[in-house]
């Protein structure tokens, strides 16, 4: 089993849940891995296959990190 702990600004916890939970729900069917996610932004994402890991890794931090570049210019 492959677990990646990371950590996202708590406001953007439902930005990667979504509505009803539709976008967490989608990352979890297009990578293949599981998604846990604590009210303090600490999010756990766990598959038996790394690359499912990475991927979703990769779409949580796309959520989270294109508000920040947007906002920040």
């Amino acid at each position: 089993m492959f677990i990646h702990k990371m950590r996202i600004d708590p406001e953007k916890i439902g930005l990667v849940i979504g509505p009803g939970g539709k976008t967490l729900r989608g990352i979890e069917e297009e990578s293949g891995a599981t998604v846990e996610i604590e009210d303090d932004g600490s999010v756990i994402v766990a598959s038996k296959n790394l690359d499912a890991v990475k991927r979703a890794r990769r779409m949580i931090e796309a959520i989270t990190e294109d508000l920040q570049r947007s906002g920040g210019s």
